[in-house]
């Protein structure tokens, strides 16, 4: 994924514009529990109804922001990743284009198929993932902890506790998934080649 970031460079701005629109969306989510804890101290508990319409009206503002950056974000990350996938197709149609007889006898054209569509749309969908949530969890991740440490440091332990759990359940099933991607990939170039067989048959037939 790390050689494919030189082909990101005609959407740096864009780039930028994801991350500071996925720290606004992590600031909203992160800011609403403060200002419910704040209702409930200083509103709910002292009676006081008119710092409680201010304070809801200023949850309503947050939430329609982090609402609004998410809506954003997601519709940016996606032009992204599509002008991303757009390239990948692009480089990998010339260097078929490239290829020498050796080569194509080396590749069947169902694989081919499959490097071309496939493998591109799922590049694309992990790059939509890398720009909407692998960016945002970390951030919610560390101002959490931050809260959670200046509110009680007591209760910090507690996601001493479940981080490593958490991150042992994703590695876990990380080991799991990557294998049967790998199963499904084979499949499709099999579904692929049967579907190419096919559809060449039906013009052989035609022609009789």
């Amino acid at each position: 994924m790390i050689k494919l970031m030189r082909f990101l460079k005609p959407y740096r701005m864009t780039l930028v514009l994801v991350l500071v629109l996925a720290f606004a969306q992590s600031f909203a989510n992160l800011y609403l529990p403060t200002l419910t804890a704040d209702i409930v101290d200083n509103g709910v508990v002292k009676g006081d109804i008119g710092y409680i319409w201010r304070t809801g009206g200023l949850m309503l503002l947050v939430a329609i922001g982090g609402t609004i950056c998410a809506i954003v974000g997601a519709f940016f990350g996606a032009r992204v990743a599509t002008g991303l996938g757009k390239i990948i197709r692009g480089k990998i149609f010339n260097r078929v284009e490239q290829f020498s007889l050796h080569e194509f006898d080396m590749m069947s054209t169902a694989s081919l198929i499959t490097r071309t569509t496939n493998d591109t749309t799922q590049v694309q969908q992990v790059w939509v993932i890398i720009l909407l949530m692998m960016v945002t969890a970390p951030m919610m991740i560390i101002g959490g902890i931050i809260l959670a440490v200046a509110q009680d440091a007591t209760l910090a332990w507690i996601l001493v506790v479940v981080m490593p759990i958490l991150v042992g359940a994703i590695a876990l099933i990380m080991s799991r998934a990557i294998p049967l991607f790998r199963v499904m990939q084979q499949k499709l170039d099999k579904l692929n080649l049967i579907l190419d067989e096919g559809l060449s048959g039906v013009r052989v037939i035609r022609a009789f």
